[in-house]
């Protein structure tokens, strides 16, 4: 069985609206990883890990915030005790606007999985998010360009040293939604990108998915933008 096929991860969407106030971040994420300490002993616990937002790089409705990204991997199955987790806000500090269930996207999970040993955060490399939402109709055609081109062309740019990782998730339940304003998504795209080579970033994705399909980024990407829309896309430490 390959790894992608293997892995359910937990994730969960996090406000703080305290811009500016690194005593009262800093409290929050301490109860984050108080609250996650039980983690590691549930079964097929693979790794955990916590993402703070640092800089905006796309943004459809500025009024739809968030400020931190959590996400938990397991193997095969996320235990009960885990989904309860997923459910319950960590303190009176913020608002937990999601909890979903989230499966990898086919051929689009490459590279160590985060949160473990294998993946400590190198240096030089920026984590990248993108909340990626798309119709319900749309969901095959999505899948098959994700399969067939990003995917392979995310594994090509982490074995040429331009990405870490390069994964693409979606969304299988979503298991707690706030009342809250937020942003609308069920995809999400987590990977590093090595900060000396971003600004070629397109020119390297465009390079990786010649390689793995004979197509131009201009090709793939303009089929992308009829069938999704990417309403927040974030740089995070």
């Amino acid at each position: 069985m390959n790894e992608e096929s293997r892995i359910v991860a937990l994730g969960r969407v996090l406000l703080i609206d305290a811009a500016g106030d690194s005593d009262a971040i800093e409290k929050f994420e301490q109860d984050l990883n108080l609250q996650a300490d039980r983690l590691p002993d549930e079964s097929g616990f693979i790794g955990r890990a916590l993402y703070r937002e640092e800089d905006v790089f796309r943004q459809t409705d500025p009024s739809r915030r968030s400020s931190h990204f959590e996400i938990a991997f397991f193997d095969n199955i996320a235990p009960a005790a885990a989904i309860e987790w997923a459910r319950t806000p960590p303190s009176d500090l913020a608002e937990l606007q999601r909890a979903d269930l989230l499966l990898p996207t086919v051929n689009s999970f490459h590279g160590p999985t985060v949160g473990t040993a294998k993946q400590d955060r190198k240096p030089g490399y920026q984590v990248s998010l993108e909340y990626i939402d798309v119709a319900f109709g749309n969901l095959d055609a999505y899948r098959r360009v994700m399969e067939g081109y990003c995917g392979p062309a995310g594994k090509q740019l982490v074995a040429d040293g331009v990405l870490d990782t390069f994964r693409a998730m979606e969304s299988a339940a979503t298991l707690y939604r706030s009342d809250g304003p937020q942003v609308a998504w069920n995809q999400i795209h987590l990977f590093e990108v090595d900060t000396g080579k971003f600004d070629q970033f397109m020119q390297h994705f465009d390079r990786a998915l010649r390689t793995v399909s004979g197509d131009s980024f201009a090709k793939v990407f303009g089929g992308l933008d009829e069938i999704r829309t990417v309403p927040r896309w974030v740089f995070c430490s």
